[in-house]
C-alpha cells in the first residue's frame, strides 16, 4: 500500500493561514507582503505587494523586513542564485530576512487568489511549492502515470479527495481546517512534505465522502 494511503473517513487537516484586515475586502481577507528597511517593520514600507512581482534592490546590504498576510514566496536574488523563504501570516509579525549577500533583487510570488476563497487546489513536485505543478477546481484531475507531491496548498471552504489511481481503493481527504471554517476563507497548505508523507496524486475530486474528522495533520509552521 503506498505510504499516503490511510482507511477511508481518516481526513488530513493542516494549518492554514487566517487573514486579518487588509482594508480593501471585506473580513481583511486580501493577500499582501509589504518589505521595510527599518527594524521592527516601523514608518511606512517602501514596498507593497498584492501579487507576484519583482523589485530591484539598489541600496546594497540593506536591511530588510517584512509582514506577510497570506501566503507568499521571497526569494531573494544575487549573481548565484535566489535563496527562497516561505513568508505565511496573518499579518502578526515582523520577520528579517537575510541580507549578508550582495542582493540585486527579490521576486515574490503570491500563491491562491486575492481573497483567498478560490475552489482550486495545486500540487508541486518539490517542497516550498516549487518544481513542476499541476492544479485543478470542482471539475477534477486525472493523472496517468500518477505523480507524487511534496507540497500543496488550497483556498476557501473546500475539501479534496486524494487517490493514487482510478481504480484505487484507498483515499486521503485535505479538509480546511476550523479556523478557516470559522472565518470562511484562507489558505490550508503543507509545504514540505516527506517520503513518507508525500502524496500520491492519480485522482483529484472535490468534495470527500464523509464528515468526521478523525485525525489531524498539521503543517510545520
Amino acid at each position: 500500500m503506498p505510504s499516503y494511503c490511510v482507511k477511508p473517513y481518516i481526513y488530513f487537516v493542516t494549518s492554514m493561514v487566517l487573514l486579518l484586515d487588509a482594508g480593501t475586502l471585506t473580513n481583511g481577507q486580501q493577500q499582501f507582503l509589504r518589505f521595510w528597511n527599518t527594524s521592527g517593520c516601523l514608518g511606512d514600507p517602501f514596498q507593497s505587494f498584492t501579487d507576484s512581482g519583482v523589485k530591484s534592490i539598489s541600496l546594497g546590504r540593506i536591511q530588510l523586513y517584512s509582514r506577510a498576510n497570506g501566503l507568499w514566496k521571497v526569494e531573494l536574488c544575487e549573481r548565484t542564485g535566489c535563496p527562497t523563504s516561505i513568508r505565511a501570516g496573518v499579518d502578526d509579525g515582523c520577520a528579517e530576512h537575510d541580507m549578508s549577500y550582495d542582493f540585486t533583487f527579490f521576486q515574490v510570488t503570491r500563491f491562491g487568489d486575492a481573497d483567498q476563497s478560490e475552489r482550486k487546489i495545486v500540487f508541486f513536485q518539490d517542497i516550498n511549492f516549487s518544481g513542476r505543478s499541476w492544479s485543478t477546481n470542482e471539475t477534477g484531475l486525472y493523472l496517468t502515470p500518477s505523480k507524487r507531491a511534496y507540497s500543496y496548498y488550497f483556498t476557501g471552504l473546500n475539501t479534496w479527495q486524494i487517490k493514487a489511481g482510478e481504480d484505487a481503493e484507498d483515499w486521503i481527504c485535505l479538509n480546511y481546517s476550523k479556523t478557516v471554517g470559522n472565518n470562511g476563507y484562507g489558505n490550508t497548505y503543507g509545504k514540505s512534505l516527506t517520503t513518507a508523507s508525500a502524496i500520491e496524486v492519480g485522482k483529484v475530486t472535490w468534495g470527500c465522502d464523509g464528515n468526521v474528522v478523525t485525525e489531524v495533520i498539521t503543517d510545520s509552521d
